[in-house]
């Protein structure tokens, strides 16, 4: 993931990669306790951090694979 990150258009606005495994790992680990315990009030909301999260990814991928240049 860290070399995708790297090829990515979105490293060009964030610092370093040091300080992504951590919050990578905190924020998974965030989304599957919140998933697992989350009552059914707030699901829309977890489901909106995680659809967010995917977001993310996506973009990084697609910019990683340089699939808006020509």
């Amino acid at each position: 993931f860290l070399n995708l990150m790297e090829k990515s258009l979105v490293m060009n606005w964030l610092p370093g990669l040091e300080w992504l495994i951590p919050v990578i790992t905190i924020n998974d680990l965030l989304i599957a306790v919140v998933i697992l315990a989350a009552p059914k009030r707030y699901r829309p909301y977890v489901y909106a951090w995680v659809g967010l999260w995917f977001l993310a990814i996506t973009v990084i991928k697609l910019t990683a694979l340089n699939v808006f240049t020509s």
